[in-house]
């Protein structure tokens, strides 16, 4: 269970997120999607909401949240290089518009821990293994302490934090990378 005063945090968190605005464009992808990732792309939501760095900010600690995406996927702030680890099959670090990393903030393995951009250190907390699911276009995105990453309380809200948690398999833990 989540304690109160970290759903607490979290409430005051995303109310500080929710003043950034997009317009909403779908992205196609298909079953080819290819399982090496490496390049641009745009991660979507089990919601068909983006990853986003949230008010395009260039900060280290900025946070990463569940957004509408951007007509045309135009909002650079969206879009994530996944640049793969040598000798790490399907494991990447993924960097953002700032040219900053996203990392599973502090290093921490506990489940809730918020996901941010931080400048690129080559440490484990900025590592992250796509796992595919089924024979769709989906992936789970796996942290270095072998958890997910998860739109937080399985939210259709923007503005809501991407977090590690343990792997349930549910689709608020699956994401659309195209």
């Amino acid at each position: 269970m989540r304690s109160a005063a970290k759903t607490g945090l979290r409430a005051l968190a995303v109310l500080a997120f929710a003043t950034s605005a997009v317009s909403a464009t779908p992205l196609v992808a298909t079953a080819d999607t290819p399982a090496n990732h490496s390049g641009t792309h745009h991660i979507r939501t089990f919601t068909d909401k983006c990853l986003d760095v949230w008010g395009a900010h260039t900060d280290n600690g900025t946070g990463i949240i569940q957004y509408t995406c951007a007509a045309n996927d135009a909002a650079a702030n969206q879009a994530f290089n996944f640049v793969a680890i040598d000798g790490q099959p399907d494991v990447y670090e993924i960097r953002t518009f700032a040219g900053k990393c996203l990392d599973v903030w502090d290093g921490r393995a506990d489940d809730g821990t918020n996901l941010i951009q931080y400048t690129c250190t080559g440490q484990a907390n900025q590592h992250f293994k796509t796992v595919k699911v089924d024979n769709s276009p989906m992936v789970e995105i796996h942290t270095f302490a072998d958890k997910c990453l998860d739109v937080w309380d399985a939210s259709y809200n923007d503005g809501i934090g991407i977090i590690e948690y343990t792997c349930t398999h549910q689709p608020n833990q699956r994401f659309m990378i195209g």
